[in-house]
């Protein structure tokens, strides 16, 4: 654990990662590291972060897939799974599929393949904020 001095001499040092001169910037970045190991603590400890899982970012996971006779049974648990994941996505796919194109291909990909890719997810983001744009200054 880092005494409050050690953090005020850290923070300083991290400003220094601002600098234009890149010498400066390493040499900050290598005494930040070295304060950092010696405390026996980790950068997202330092920084107050939630480390990572080990596993898959859950956004990502793959749904566990069971052998289903049925493959609309597999679109469902897809599709179910997908909306406890990403709930604010998928309710915008909902709401807009049956008049927007691209929201129902969203749906069917789901469906089939469990997740969407990193440019569909950006993408759909995209969409959503402009939805809600559109409706602050629409007043809807």
């Amino acid at each position: 654990m880092m005494s409050v001095k050690e953090r005020d001499k850290l923070a300083r040092i991290c400003e220094m990662l601002t600098s234009n001169q890149d010498g400066e910037v390493l040499t900050a970045a290598r005494i930040a590291t070295k304060m950092i190991k010696a405390a026996k603590m980790t950068w997202t400890e330092i920084l107050g972060a939630t480390p990572p899982q080990p596993t898959q970012n859950p956004r990502r996971a793959k749904p566990q897939r069971e052998q289903a006779s049925d493959p609309s049974q597999r679109g469902d648990r897809n599709w179910d799974h997908f909306s406890t994941v990403d709930p604010e996505i998928a309710e915008w796919i909902e709401r807009s599929r049956g008049h927007f194109e691209f929201a129902e291909s969203l749906y069917h990909g789901i469906r089939k393949y469990g997740t969407l890719t990193d440019r569909q997810r950006v993408a759909a983001e995209r969409c959503i904020e402009r939805d809600r744009q559109y409706e602050e200054e629409h007043g809807r």
